[in-house]
């Protein structure tokens, strides 16, 4: 198990960040970005109050836009900077705050600055369950149509 430490610059949001270290104890590491994979502790052994999310709070992902931007110049390295396709986090703040990451910012105050996309994930699983169900019936209502004529 590796302890992963990155160093921050203000200025600079996470995504700029193209090396991050990892400490297992025994040795320092560099890992690229794009190699390094975030968990969270899922075991019930951790957990209390579990109850099945609502299709309401599940049914939110539909409020988030999806957009195409080009990141600013000196926000993230030159191949990632154009033609990106991802949510804003001043948008996606207002339907799940619990996904966004807030920063203080000199002169801003406390404003949305990143977005956890794996904080999205469960409610992309509920719809896409609750949506299969909805295929189902309807599938069902047709077959039993079909048997009537």
């Amino acid at each position: 198990n590796y302890i992963t430490l990155a160093y921050s610059l203000p200025e600079l949001p996470y995504s700029s960040y193209t090396w991050i270290a990892a400490w297992n104890g025994r040795q320092l590491r560099a890992v690229h970005k794009s190699q390094f994979v975030a968990t969270q502790s899922s075991s019930k052994r951790y957990k209390t109050n579990i109850k099945p999310i609502t299709k309401e709070r599940a049914r939110r992902i539909l409020d988030v836009e999806i957009e195409t931007f080009d990141y600013k110049n000196g926000v993230v390295d030159d191949r990632e900077q154009y033609d990106r396709t991802g949510a804003i986090a001043e948008d996606v703040a207002e339907i799940y705050p619990e996904a966004v990451i807030f920063r203080d910012i000199e002169g801003l105050g406390t404003v949305p600055d990143a977005i956890d996309y794996s904080r999205l994930i469960p409610s992309m699983i509920k719809m896409a369950q609750l949506q299969q169900e909805e295929i189902n019936a309807l599938k069902k209502r047709v077959m039993d149509l079909e048997g009537e004529s």
